[in-house]
């Protein structure tokens, strides 16, 4: 969404949030049900469920009580295989474009902390060097009342407390109108995503597009992703960039009421930089699937399975044998932390 990732990182990087993250990590047994008051996380079959309330702005009046706004339950789902998270409870309706009230989400890779089941290593994988990504996504999202959506958020680069760049694919949109085309209004609102409409004839300060970038735009329009179901607009550039990096939007245009997705994630990520939006020198570091929230969506749910297949070191090309995961963790863990390597500080949560 607009400016999310940089507030979303803000709030987890602001001391305060630190000292509340630091101090209600959930130690309730890995891989169990339970319910999540704001910044809590579980682990779930591998997975890290979190039920982060990062958005609500400092001048919230609720913001004081914001432990108490926000609460999502997360199970088990995929017969043992995957995550489902919740939300139960939602108090708080923001009014700002940048900022929603929460992202309840389910995450695999390393991101302050790590999932137990971590294909991506300690620093990301190489984009040449994944053969695939295979998730399922289900969601009642567009069932429920309010104003949010329900995306999967690949974090490229950086360290695993700060992403190089982004790449959203939103399954579903309720600012979006997904009978029709979106609504053609330059200017952020509620809900929107991140990046430049493809509709839009004007920049966000009243500049006439050139020809040649409402061309590019229009080839962003109503576009379909091989080994993806469904029908996209891509949303990128301009000033829905986050601090400063690259933020891309594959919005569904077609998803109503439940969704069931599933398909290869790393078939996104080719479509990305075939068409020059992402950096393809980037690693891949996490996968996050949730909802980002600004009002409403009580009864939301989402579920998500997921799993990453790499080349091994001597392999010529992408489609030889792979590594089995538990394989790749390893060797890729005791590639990046050799045995004289200091010990991490104690993790935090996303």
């Amino acid at each position: 969404m607009r400016s999310i990732k940089q507030n979303k990182l803000s709030a987890i990087n602001d001391p305060r949030a630190n000292a509340i993250l630091e101090s209600r990590v959930m130690l309730a047994t890995p891989d169990e049900s339970a319910t999540l008051s704001a910044y809590e996380t579980q682990n779930i079959n591998g997975l890290v469920a979190q039920n982060n309330p990062w958005g609500i702005q400092a001048n919230h009046p609720n913001q004081k009580n914001k432990l108490l706004n926000l609460e999502s339950k997360v199970e088990s789902a995929f017969d043992g295989r995957g995550a489902r998270i919740t939300i139960t409870k939602n108090l708080v309706d923001s009014t700002r474009p940048d900022r929603p009230n929460g992202f309840p989400s389910i995450f695999i890779g390393k991101n302050y902390n790590t999932s137990p089941r971590n294909p991506f290593g300690n620093s990301g994988l190489k984009q040449n060097e994944i053969v695939e990504i295979p998730f399922t996504f289900n969601s009642n999202g567009g069932s429920i009342e309010g104003v949010y959506n329900n995306t999967i958020d690949i974090w490229f680069g950086g360290t695993n407390e700060k992403a190089n760049q982004f790449l959203m694919l939103q399954n579903y949109n309720s600012a979006i109108e997904t009978t029709d085309k979106p609504k053609t209004d330059p200017e952020p609102g509620l809900g929107q995503p991140a990046g430049v409409n493809p509709y839009c004839l004007f920049d966000n300060d009243g500049t006439k597009f050139e020809p040649h970038e409402l061309e590019a735009m229009r080839l962003r329009q109503n576009q379909t992703v091989q080994g993806l179901p469904g029908r996209y607009d891509i949303w990128a550039g301009g000033s829905g960039n986050q601090d400063g990096k690259s933020t891309v939007s594959y919005v569904r245009r077609d998803a109503k009421g439940r969704q069931n997705t599933q398909g290869d994630l790393n078939m996104l990520i080719r479509d990305a930089q075939k068409r020059g939006l992402i950096d393809a020198d980037n690693n891949v570091t996490n996968v996050f699937a949730g909802t980002e929230i600004w009002s409403g969506g009580v009864g939301i749910f989402n579920e998500l399975e997921i799993d990453a297949k790499r080349t091994t070191l001597d392999s010529a090309s992408p489609s030889e044998t792979t590594e089995s995961t538990s394989d790749q963790n390893e060797r890729i863990a005791n590639q990046d932390q050799p045995a004289n390597a200091p010990q991490p500080s104690p993790p935090k949560s996303p």
